[in-house]
């Protein structure tokens, strides 16, 4: 599969302060969480579906500096 690139929401501006930086990491970390627990039983063309959306969560909390959460 082919990179994505991040573009950013609206609402959401790279130059912002650490302090919007951390909101933003705390947003894409509780959504990934969000598509690890929906994953558990569910169908496989669904967790296909789930682990792309959640690859690009990951870009999208990595773009802010925060953790990354593949591993976890």
């Amino acid at each position: 599969m082919a990179e994505e690139e991040v573009v950013l929401l609206d609402g959401e501006e790279a130059e912002w302060s650490a302090r919007e930086a951390d909101h933003w990491i705390g947003v894409y970390t509780q959504l990934i969480d969000f598509c690890r627990q929906a994953m558990q039983g569910a169908e496989a063309a669904n967790v296909i579906r789930i682990r792309r959306r959640m690859a690009r969560l990951q870009k999208r909390l990595a773009f802010w500096g925060g953790p990354d959460l593949t591993k976890a």
